[in-house]
């Protein structure tokens, strides 16, 4: 199988949280040449090296070089696995998260001084943000000098002169997003050219993935888009989002396929095709190809009866008695959507899914 983030190795867990936030990092190109652009893409280069260093010397932040851990495909035990993994990120992050308050608090509060931030109530922002001392250490070790004056700090970058006139103006610009969290989320990612309260394009956050893998997923998304499905995409963390394709709600109200970012997975790209109720696909089936046929039965819950009883006061969605391969199976109106290889067999299937269902009557 064909891997990317999936073939990394990481030394701790919170080198995988660190890795997370440099792939999230917005990829732009700088084609001015003006002053403003110049200084935003000095804050840029200054926000790579800063996510390079964690991830290479997670400790020379603070970092606690906690065992890694991470979920396999359709691991058993998963939801417990999940609290797990959940918890030794969690430390990491927060670490990462107060170091990027901090950043932003000073660009908000300061006040700009050529290529400098005077910044007064220095520890007040300090202690704001949770900011821990080893971080600051790390701070400094990319240019930054934080030098008392007047009873506050004068705050600059000596590897990155230009880059504090841009954190301003961004971290204002963020914290002026109606929605906090994605405000927080963008100053992570350091989208300096992104229009308050908008979500990232979906090609954007694609970039968090490698290879053949992140080639597969803008095929499809370039099949679905190009078919008329609308993308519905959220971000509430550098290391949390997802797009959502919708097509037609009149013939399906939720989306059909989905493309997401979660590592605590070994391969964080989830990737999932979400079908229509059973009821409703099984006239559809004999009308597909084996392959599909048997992938789709690979994918539905055999019905479990009183032993599960969801459905039981239910109108619409029960189970449906079906003809497979010679056998009846009464198969449950849920099919699992998880996608846990994307290969070029599966990109063909995924198409012939979205074909399938677009023979559906309206509801």
């Amino acid at each position: 199988m064909e891997t990317s983030t999936a073939g990394l190795v990481f030394s701790s867990a919170a080198q995988r949280a660190a890795y997370s936030f440099m792939k999230a990092q917005a990829n732009w190109e700088v084609k001015e040449t003006t002053t403003e652009a110049q200084q935003q893409s000095s804050l840029h280069a200054f926000f790579k090296d800063l996510y390079a260093s964690i991830y290479q010397s997670p400790q020379g932040f603070g970092l606690p070089l906690t065992e890694d851990q991470s979920l396999a495909e359709n691991e058993s035990n998963s939801k417990e696995k999940k609290q797990v993994v959940k918890k030794l990120l969690d430390k990491p992050r927060s670490l990462i998260n107060a170091g990027l308050d901090f950043l932003m608090l000073i660009g908000q509060q300061g006040t700009l001084e050529g290529q400098a931030l005077y910044v007064d109530g220095y520890e007040a922002l300090v202690k704001q943000s949770k900011v821990n001392k080893k971080f600051l250490e790390g701070l400094e070790s990319l240019g930054m000098k934080f030098t008392p004056s007047n009873g506050g700090r004068r705050i600059e970058n000596t590897q990155y002169p230009p880059m504090m006139p841009a954190l301003k103006t961004f971290a204002v610009r963020c914290a002026a997003y109606g929605n906090a969290s994605l405000g927080k989320a963008q100053f992570a990612r350091c989208a300096v050219q992104a229009e308050v309260d908008t979500m990232p394009p979906a090609m954007e956050l694609f970039y968090a993935f490698e290879g053949a893998e992140a080639e597969r997923i803008i095929h499809l998304h370039e099949y679905f888009t190009g078919k008329g499905y609308k993308t519905e995409i959220t971000v509430t963390a550098p290391y949390t989002w997802l797009v959502q394709y919708q097509g037609n709600r009149k013939v399906k109200a939720s989306p059909l396929f989905q493309v997401g970012y979660d590592d605590r997975y070994t391969r964080p790209m989830r990737v999932q095709i979400k079908c229509a109720s059973t009821g409703r696909i099984a006239p559809l089936l004999p009308g597909q190809s084996q392959e599909l046929r048997d992938d789709f039965m690979s994918r539905v819950f055999r019905c479990q009866g009183d032993k599960c009883g969801w459905c039981r006061n239910k109108t619409t969605l029960g189970p449906t008695k079906m003809t497979y391969r010679g056998e009846e199976v009464i198969a449950c109106w849920y099919s699992n959507p998880d996608v846990a290889v994307l290969d070029d067999r599966m990109v063909a299937l995924i198409k012939e899914y979205e074909q399938m269902h677009a023979r559906l009557v309206p509801e």
